[in-house]
């Protein structure tokens, strides 16, 4: 009976170093089905500036995640090469050393990828099976083509049907190997004037996810909304433009159709830019609107729109700026992250006379 306890023990042992040696963790990142805790995150443009500050300054804040775009067409224009691998492994790498989980977001399919229907399932999932397997333990999620509900995010005529058959092939092929990634699903734009015609109302292409039966291959219902033209406290409204509320109309379209244990991550906010002006200013803006998303216990996490300067939208406010500076955003996200930590309530108030907003003391 001794000989066989310490054979157990040493077994244990074993698992255990193996486990830690290879970056194995039980635990669940923060947003992710299964955990009780919000998760922080903000975008990363790999091929922008001040990759490694920002991704230093997201681990010693403590955010828990930094989503990456994965440009298919960009990274394998042609179907006979692999894809340009560097700057991403790169980027991992330091996630990894940060301790920060990675949400991948695949857009972009390049024309070799794309069928009259859309990305081609079999080809879109060995491509994340590729993912999953070069990533493993850092790569914790990954948003399926945002804005598939636009003729840009899915690269031909949206089509909520053919994006539930790309999502179970997906599901399907992760749950066969136990990838323990979770697939976030549409990434959904609110469709305005500026969108071409073609692309379908965000709401009705989920209500066609729905209809089409894809609610067991979606844990997470994803949406960006990357120009939002009100204060976070706004109510939805199609007289406001776009905002940050519209994640209520979201919630109501997956309870009509029973879909209570579905997460949203909000994949992408920010502010327009014509909105405000003053650093001090955002910096409110943004604390509370995580503050406002926190609260929601069917928002799982949510990512602000831009981490670092980006290489394709040069004049759009980042949480760390060319110099390398912090914006005061990132110390309201790093305040709101402290105070969580040590259980201590988080109070806040807009000091502009004019926006009128309100003044919460959201508790969590």
């Amino acid at each position: 009976m001794r000989t066989f306890l310490v054979v157990c023990l040493s077994l244990i042992i074993a698992s255990t170093l193996f486990s830690a040696a290879t970056g194995n963790s039980a635990a669940i990142p923060d947003g992710s089905p299964g955990s009780p805790n919000f998760g922080y995150g903000a975008r990363l443009d790999p091929s922008g500036d001040q990759v490694e500050v920002a991704i230093k300054t997201s681990g010693q804040f403590a955010l828990d995640w930094i989503a990456i775009e994965f440009d298919w067409a960009n990274l394998q224009p042609k179907s006979t090469i692999p894809p340009d691998w560097e700057t991403l492994d790169n980027v991992i790498m330091q996630a990894r050393e940060n301790h920060l989980a990675v949400m991948m977001s695949i857009s972009d399919p390049p024309n070799w990828a794309i069928t009259q229907t859309g990305p081609d399932p079999l080809l879109t999932t060995s491509l994340c099976r590729e993912l999953v397997q070069r990533y493993s333990n850092t790569l914790q999620a990954l948003e399926i083509f945002p804005g598939a509900n636009t003729i840009e995010g899915w690269g031909t005529q949206p089509n909520p049907k053919n994006y539930t058959t790309l999502l179970k092939s997906i599901h399907n092929s992760f749950e066969k190997k136990n990838a323990g990634v979770v697939l976030v699903a549409g990434g959904l734009l609110p469709i305005t004037e500026k969108k071409p015609s073609g692309s379908i109302d965000d709401l009705i292409f989920l209500e066609g996810l729905y209809t089409s039966g894809a609610a067991p291959f979606m844990p997470i219902v994803g949406i960006q909304l990357p120009s939002i033209s009100a204060n976070p406290t706004t109510p939805p409204d199609p007289k406001q433009g776009i905002t940050l509320r519209h994640y209520e109309a979201i919630r109501n379209i997956m309870l009509e159709n029973n879909h209570q244990s579905g997460l949203i991550w909000v994949t992408g906010f920010s502010w327009n830019s014509q909105m405000i002006d003053s650093s001090e200013e955002q910096a409110l803006w943004i604390k509370q609107a995580y503050l406002m998303m926190r609260r929601q216990l069917y928002i799982g996490a949510a990512f602000f729109q831009n981490l670092n300067p980006s290489s394709h939208h040069s004049q759009e406010i980042s949480l760390v700026n060319l110099n390398a500076d912090l914006h005061p955003g990132f110390d309201a996200i790093g305040q709101i992250i402290a105070e969580e930590n040590s259980s201590q309530t988080i109070t806040f108030e807009w000091t502009v006379a004019e926006n009128n907003f309100p003044q919460p003391t959201p508790n969590r």
